[in-house]
């Protein structure tokens, strides 16, 4: 399939251990995929405060993209292509088709710009990607592909020097999740070991030192890990025994011990356990239960917690009225949920539509997407999407750089779902 007008995308379904109706299949029994997407989306300066008519300045947009995925397996051992990841970014966005084909949009796609997708990395097949600042492409085969910048030393060369042509990162194999933060990147081994490399200033790496690392380095203490994702400056692991680690920057308790003491090295979440995904967006998380309850913490001025306040938290706490879902993912200062009976819920800032509930009025506790079903979901820095039931595939908010890939971004702010054109949320014809 080399005609982007015919890419079919399946989005990712924030589940493990069990799957939605909808959810992708794999050969081994017992293997599944856990997915929260967060990429970085341009939108306005100013968001409405929760519950009243004044405004309150957003945190200036991070500089890099950031974009977290949680990819989580049942046995340590590499699976086909994973199918349908979406990114949605500040310049570019970044979707895989169901023949492990990478698909690009976006400002920076091009000299000239792209505000619809088209084909990247031809010759491989890729099972997850991200696109931002700095970009990376996990492999069918387990290795790992990055470019894009690299002053932090985030595409893992052992250089500072950024480039636009991929290439492998040395001494990386047997890769089976991936996941790329602000400035660094993750990489969990199919043995249950995690390799990050990248900036460090907060502790991020998990090495602990605070030393810039231009080449893979393994996290101190984790060898029983499933699950990898990266926020805007700290990381998260699941573990085996569904536990939950942190690491990095903890300025607003975005670590969830208790604390806003930034750490560099692993710390237990104590106040979690049996938790199936978590998804870290730019500074703050969530973790998704067996139970399809969801527990957050971190950031919260704009309501991203959903616990019915604007204040920050230190340990998770569990979002207002929310029970029986199969997704979780975290943006830039907002949130979204997705129920086992397709319904879409968001909460958080929502100066640029994220939310997609037609208007720009924060909300701090869920809040339906009117007229929506769907199968997977996409939270970004001020935009978001999903993979309808219908088969469309919609997204939302902030299009200041065509990242929304609705086809041009004379239509800066999507207050509720548009149709993707050219992309399909499931194949139309039978396999």
């Amino acid at each position: 399939m080399h005609n982007k007008r015919k890419a079919t995308v399946w989005a990712s379904v924030a589940v493990c251990c069990m799957l939605a109706p909808s959810a992708l299949a794999y050969a081994n029994a017992g293997q599944s995929v856990s997915s929260s997407v967060y990429g970085n989306a341009g939108g306005s300066a100013s968001q409405p405060s929760v519950g009243s008519a004044t405004y309150v300045s957003v945190p200036a947009s991070p500089q890099y993209a950031p974009a977290v995925t949680s990819v989580t397996y049942a046995a340590y051992k590499p699976v086909p292509a994973v199918t349908g990841i979406l990114r949605i970014g500040l310049e570019r966005s970044s979707a895989i088709d169901e023949n492990g084909t990478l698909w690009l949009w976006g400002h920076s796609v091009s000299a000239q710009g792209e505000s619809t997708p088209r084909q990247a990395l031809d010759s491989y097949k890729v099972i997850d990607a991200y696109a931002g600042s700095h970009n990376a492409a996990l492999l069918q085969d387990g290795s790992v592909l990055t470019w894009g910048d690299n002053r932090f030393g985030q595409l893992g060369d052992g250089t500072t020097t950024s480039r636009e042509v991929p290439a492998t990162v040395a001494g990386l194999s047997g890769i089976v999740g991936l996941s790329a933060g602000a400035t660094h990147t993750l990489a969990l081994k199919d043995d249950g070991t995690v390799w990050t490399w990248g900036a460090n200033a907060f502790g991020q790496i998990g090495d602990g030192t605070n030393s810039v690392r231009t080449s893979p380095v393994q996290v101190n203490g984790l060898d029983d890990i499933v699950s990898v994702t990266a926020g805007g400056q700290f990381s998260l692991a699941v573990s085996r025994d569904r536990a939950v680690w942190a690491w990095g920057a903890n300025q607003h308790g975005q670590l969830g011990d208790g604390t806003i003491v930034s750490r560099n090295a692993p710390v237990r979440i104590g106040s979690l356990n049996g938790i199936k995904a978590v998804s870290a967006g730019y500074d703050h998380a969530l973790a998704l239960t067996e139970s399809g309850a969801i527990f957050s913490w971190g950031h919260n001025t704009y309501g991203e917690l959903g616990d019915g306040t604007i204040e920050s938290r230190t340990v998770p706490v569990q979002v207002t009225g929310l029970q029986d879902a199969t997704a979780i993912s975290a943006g830039a200062w907002f949130s979204m949920a997705l129920k086992r009976d397709g319904s879409v819920w968001a909460w958080g800032a929502n100066g640029s539509g994220q939310l997609g509930n037609g208007i720009s009025k924060n909300q701090n506790v869920p809040v339906q997407v009117p007229g929506l079903t769907a199968t997977g979901i996409s939270a970004g820095l001020h935009a978001a999407g999903a993979a309808g039931t219908n088969g469309a595939f919609y997204t939302w908010g902030s299009n200041v750089n065509g990242q929304l890939g609705i086809g041009g971004a004379s239509k800066h702010i999507q207050l509720s779902p548009q149709s993707m054109p050219g992309l399909r949320a499931k194949s139309d014809s039978p396999k």
